[in-house]
């Protein structure tokens, strides 16, 4: 039997549309001058300051959606109780 390929699908709103930093830059067998690994240096630390803001953000928005969500389960079962004691007193009558 062949392999099938298994992917996990995904639902909801794609993640931010703010593009992912280029990946680390692979190791090249040239050598390099010494100035050159402070600047590969610096431009890793942006990369990782900008992409901790992404996620710091992205982490924000999604407590945002956690706490909007769970209001509004609190919600349905607040109605859901509301019309059970309704409806039983409307039994006992």
């Amino acid at each position: 039997m062949a392999a099938r390929k298994q992917t996990k699908a995904r639902s909801g709103p794609k993640p931010s549309a703010a593009k992912a930093p280029p990946p680390l830059a692979a190791k090249s067998g040239r050598a390099r001058s010494k100035a050159q690994p402070a600047a590969d240096f610096e431009a890793l630390v942006q990369r990782l300051e900008a992409t901790t803001a992404r996620l710091e953000a992205e982490l924000e928005t999604a407590r945002a959606k956690i706490a909007a969500l769970e209001s509004a389960r609190i919600d349905a079962i607040n109605r859901i109780d509301w019309v059970i004691d309704s409806l039983e007193s409307l039994a006992h009558k």
